[in-house]
């Protein structure tokens, strides 16, 4: 399917891009979990590559490091609306999976089994993030997104004690 056929359909049936997104993620998410965790990478990476810093380059990282440092941060797709979305799903962002609880990291046993067995892991998001959030033009969506990878870490206060390096 190309552009224009994309437009079309969206204008027939009546509906706005950011609800299709979001209802095909939900419906991909849903019937094919699997995949859409295995394309998750190269999805970021292609958002990343198509954003506005695209254009005029990146003036903290080298050429592709933001999208690695996205697919590090497991940032969802929320985080790439504007303030300005007018779909009416972008206000239950806090209600939807993140990339970690997608994952089934929402155990808590497993979860401290796996920050004693990839702490590496863990600090590589927490400097990720702490890269995205000092960038004084990221969007208020981004922000918020961010900020709920954070929480849905689960750092437990030993490896807290560990990052405080950071």
């Amino acid at each position: 399917m190309d552009a224009g056929d994309l437009r079309r359909v969206m204008r027939s049936m009546g509906v706005d891009l950011w609800t299709l997104i979001e209802t095909a993620l939900d419906v991909a998410a849903a019937d094919y979990g699997k995949e859409l965790r295995a394309r998750r990478d190269g999805i970021v990476e292609r958002l990343y590559a198509a954003g506005p810093g695209a254009a005029d380059g990146c003036r903290n990282c080298a050429p592709g490091a933001a999208a690695e440092r996205a697919a590090a941060v497991g940032l969802s797709t929320g985080g790439m609306e504007g303030k300005g979305s007018s779909s009416p799903a972008a206000g239950k962002g806090a209600a939807t999976a993140s990339p970690l609880s997608m994952n089934g990291d929402e155990k808590g046993e497993e979860r401290e089994e796996e920050d004693d067995d990839h702490p590496i892991d863990d600090k590589t998001k927490i400097l990720a993030i702490k890269e995205f959030l000092e960038d004084p033009d990221q969007k208020e969506d981004s922000l918020v997104s961010l900020l709920q990878n954070l929480a849905d870490m689960e750092i437990t206060f030993k490896n807290l004690k560990v990052k405080k390096q950071i």
